[in-house]
């Protein structure tokens, strides 16, 4: 879920936030430019040596050609950190939406952005966007379809953590009583869920 990702992940981001380069005759590993004219070179994954420093540009450009790189470094297999990992997830929603990608796409890209924000520490625009995508999930498919439910849980998630544990107990014991009637009181994922209550 969003809280064990989050949970799990944003100890670790502050340590592997991506670095600007202070490495002199680092290049880009993409256009093999140098820093300079307002496009620093930034660390975003575990790549390391020459493979290490790409521009933002140049990691958004290929994001642009494949959708899976928005999101996870095709060299070393690292899903994105940092800031760099939001400014990818925020500027891959914006392409999906001016392309008129399917309503699918652009709500997987949503929940991207807003896992890319949970994990940097950006809570209240995380939760925010989580809200708005609920609040989408619950106009099309009512507040028992199964995407619903878990989208239900992972904005309490965030909530509790920005310190609405009022807001986020409502919620998570919306989402426990939705899946029970869904999956069933003994199904794996409603146990999970009665755990977080």
């Amino acid at each position: 879920s969003l809280q064990d990702q989050g949970r799990q992940q944003h100890g670790q981001q502050q340590e592997q936030s991506p670095a600007d380069s202070s490495e002199p005759g680092a290049a880009c590993r993409i256009c093999y430019g140098e820093e300079g004219d307002g496009r620093p070179l930034v660390s975003p994954c575990a790549c390391r040596g020459s493979s290490q420093w790409a521009h933002f540009e140049c990691l958004d450009g290929m994001a642009a050609s494949r959708t899976e790189f928005a999101w996870v470094c095709p060299t070393c297999g690292q899903t994105y950190v940092g800031r760099i990992a939001v400014d990818l997830a925020r500027s891959a929603l914006a392409r999906f939406r001016r392309e008129g990608r399917s309503e699918r796409e652009v709500l997987a890209a949503r929940e991207r952005l807003t896992l890319a924000l949970f994990q940097h520490g950006d809570f209240a625009e995380a939760a925010e966007l989580q809200r708005g995508t609920y609040d989408i999930l619950v106009q099309r498919y009512g507040t028992e379809h199964p995407e619903t439910v878990r989208l239900a849980a992972n904005l309490a998630g965030i909530l509790e953590i920005q310190g609405d544990v009022a807001g986020a107990a409502a919620l998570q014991r919306s989402a426990y009583e939705a899946h029970q009637r869904v999956f069933g009181p003994e199904h794996p994922e409603t146990l999970v869920m009665a755990s977080y209550l």
